[in-house]
């Protein structure tokens, strides 16, 4: 019977391990976790959350809710800020579940299943690494917005294998996506480049080795803000 996760994990592994990167989004990262905590599943869920010595309270609202759910959150906190692939790099690499799942520290997942979802279809299909859904972009105050960025981005949605089709540009929203952890052995993040497009290069990395899946909703909200990555001239 699947059931959201109350139970304290740290006696347990994970099956799925859910990366996030948090940096100065003290005003979102709240409710990006509460989207991971209300997962109902049938298997034990660990939120591993790499806090990147923010300038804001941040870290203050991730450790209220580390004390909220024991057990079931690890807080990796930051000595010095290590910039996105650092910390990626960092935060990836402490994932213990067999599946990591993505989840931005600005985003929301809005589906409580999704997860359950996703990880049955891994299970029952071994032949692919990854899946992937569709997304709801809201902007900074959380109200759904039309996006015309993401109406192109859609039409080049894929399932199956489409490492070629994926060299044309990234379709895979970062916050959406559950993969086998195993796929990811070998792989490198070049830290000594900040790259803000790492999640593509990681994307790239799973198709060359396996068939991706595709389900059809809008299981997450993707917000779009001025302080986010992709909406950063500075990065770009």
């Amino acid at each position: 019977m699947m059931h959201t996760q109350t139970n304290d994990m740290s006696n347990q592994d994970p099956l799925v391990s859910v990366c996030m990167l948090a940096y100065n989004i003290e005003s979102f990262i709240g409710e990006a976790i509460e989207g991971v905590m209300q997962q109902q599943t049938n298997f034990p869920v660990e939120l591993v959350i790499g806090e990147d010595c923010s300038r804001d309270a941040t870290r203050k609202v991730c450790e209220t809710y580390q004390e909220k759910y024991p057990g079931r959150i690890r807080l990796l906190p930051a000595g010095n800020n290590l910039g996105i692939a650092g910390n990626a790099a960092k935060t990836l690499a402490q994932c213990r579940g067999k599946y990591i799942a993505v989840c931005d520290g600005d985003d929301v997942w809005t589906d409580v299943h999704k997860l359950q979802d996703q990880v049955h279809f891994l299970e029952q299909n071994p032949d692919y690494g990854a899946v992937y859904t569709d997304v709801q972009t809201i902007d900074e105050h959380g109200n759904k917005t039309e996006d015309p960025d993401h109406a192109y981005i859609r039409e080049l949605y894929a399932a199956g294998d489409f490492f070629y089709k994926l060299l044309t540009g990234n379709f895979i929203n970062n916050s959406t996506a559950v993969f086998r952890k195993q796929l990811i052995e070998g792989y490198e993040i070049d830290t000594d480049r900040d790259y803000y497009t790492h999640d593509h290069l990681l994307w790239l990395y799973i198709s060359a080795q396996a068939k991706i899946h595709f389900i059809n909703a809008k299981t997450t909200r993707y917000r779009k803000h001025s302080g986010g990555v992709t909406n950063s001239i500075a990065k770009l």
